[in-house]
Parts: C-alpha cells; structure tokens; sequence
C-alpha cells in the first residue's frame, strides 16, 4: 500500500529542517511549483533540467527537490516550459539552495573534499 502524506506536510517539514526562512532567497529556497496535493514519492536533483523532470516522471514522483531552480536569467524562456511541464505531470517543485549550502554536513563536505584513494 502506498502511503500518501500532504504537500503542505511534507514542504512545512522540510522548511523547518532546513530553516529556509533564515535566508534572503526566497526564490531558490521552498515550495516553487505546487503542483500537486499529495507526496506518495520524492526525486531529488541537482538541477531543474528537463532530464531531471523526466526522470522524476519516470520514477513516478510527486515531488522533486533540487539545489538550482531554473534561473530566469540562464534559462531565458525555458523557465515556464519547465515549470508548465512539471505541472503537466503532477510533480510539484521544491529548491534548497541557500538552504542546502548552509547544512552542516554540505559545510563540512565542501571544507574537507575527499580524495581518491
């Protein structure tokens, strides 16, 4: 049985974790394409590409988390097509960047890189 838990549930979760309301960057960090009402599954993503909005359909999730939102400014007008096609497939849209970056566990990682062995 697949458990269905509300978006609102799942974005008011990951805004305390992450406490997105510390940063200035209101829209890179939340809840930035509802969407849909409910989570049954979550895919996760560096970017907004539309690779990634594939692969989260193909995973059949409602939900996909990435660090880089598309940027106005590098996506020109592909941002709405984007946006249009996430919805069109029910997949609601959640950024952490400033919000990731400032995680303890991202802060150590990018202070001490691991080297192959």
């Amino acid at each position: 049985m697949t458990e269905h838990v509300k978006l609102d549930d799942v974005v008011s979760f990951l805004n305390e974790r992450l406490e997105v309301s510390k940063f200035d960057e209101v829209e890179s960090n939340g809840l930035l394409v509802p969407a849909s009402d409910v989570v049954t599954s979550v895919a996760a993503a560096v970017s907004t590409s539309f690779h990634a909005i594939s692969r989260a359909k193909s995973a059949q999730a409602d939900l996909l988390i990435v660090h880089h939102r598309s940027w106005p400014e590098i996506d020109l007008e592909l941002v709405e097509e984007k946006h249009k096609r996430l919805r069109q497939n029910g997949i609601s849209l959640y950024g952490a960047h400033s919000a990731s970056i400032a995680l303890p566990a991202s802060r150590t990682a990018m202070a001490s890189p691991k080297r192959p062995a």
